[in-house]
Parts: C-alpha cells; structure tokens; sequence
C-alpha cells in the first residue's frame, strides 16, 4: 500500500483457489475512508502472474507499477475521484509481460 496523503493505491491479492494463479486487483482508495474490496469492478488494474511488483506514487496524482512479468487483463490509465483526476501508469521492467 502507498499513499499520496489524500488516496491510498491498495494492490490486492485474491486466491480463487488451487486451479488458478492469483488475482491481483488495484484500489485507489480515500486514505480517511473504508474501501471495499469485494466491489471488483472497481479496480484499476487485474492481472495474474505478476513477478517483481511494486506500487509508488510518483506525485500526488500519479501512481506507477512496476512489474517484471504480468499478465494484465484490465487496466484504466486514469482515475477520477471527487472530481480530481489520477493517473496510473504499467511500467514493464522485465523482459516478460502481457
């Protein structure tokens, strides 16, 4: 978890169970309130196989992650929340990525 101060990039892990790598699911969430975890849709990025992650904020309305090895099934470079803008952006280190 990292936080500009005002949000909080939370990158959660979720196991669906043996058959299938885990989940991993991108939150921006208000850093003075709950966030719901369970409201998939809402997350900014799903991917599985990440190898080598890491989430900063680059300033106060940017985010990156950085990753080795991904597979990314859905990513939004953008966030809006209470009418500000956010960026997020994917940043393949590694040689291996989808």
């Amino acid at each position: 978890m990292e936080t500009s101060g005002r949000y909080e990039a939370v990158l959660v892990k979720y196991n669906y169970g043996a058959t299938v790598d885990y989940v991993y699911r991108l939150f921006l969430c208000s850093a003075n309130e709950r966030c719901d975890f369970t409201a998939t849709d809402d997350a900014f990025l799903v991917a599985d196989h990440m190898e080598g992650m890491s989430v900063t904020w680059l300033n106060e309305k940017t985010v990156a992650i950085n990753y080795d090895k991904a597979w990314i099934f859905k990513h939004s470079n953008f966030s809006r929340k209470n009418d500000e803008m956010y960026e997020i952006r994917l940043n393949a280190l590694g040689a291996y990525s989808l």
